[in-house]
């Protein structure tokens, strides 16, 4: 319901941020393949905001790598995860650091 306010508003970037929270709670609950399908719709959603700088983009892209480390730590998948958190970081992850500091 809250989802479909914010696509009747065109606010893509809400759209994504209920989507990670709709993930959030399947993870929490063990349904980690509707988790993933949810934390792959947030940032699906929030790129198509209009007008999205940059960092905008480079964050969206930060939490999409996060969640997936996040599902494989969940599922016991540890070497996955550690792969997806030591990897160097891309171009856009240091153009978001950069950003935030």
């Amino acid at each position: 319901m809250v989802l479909q306010h914010y696509a009747g508003i065109e606010d893509f970037y809400q759209q994504g941020e209920m989507a990670g929270e709709a993930a959030r709670v399947c993870i929490e609950n063990g349904d980690f393949a509707t988790a993933w399908q949810w934390y792959r719709t947030g940032p699906d959603l929030g790129l198509k905001q209009p007008g999205i700088p940059a960092a905008g983009k480079s964050l969206w892209e930060f939490r999409w790598e996060h969640a997936q480390a996040r599902v494989a730590v969940r599922k016991g998948n540890l070497a996955e995860a550690d792969t997806d958190v030591n990897e160097p970081p891309s171009s856009n992850c240091k153009r978001l650091v950069r950003t935030i500091l």
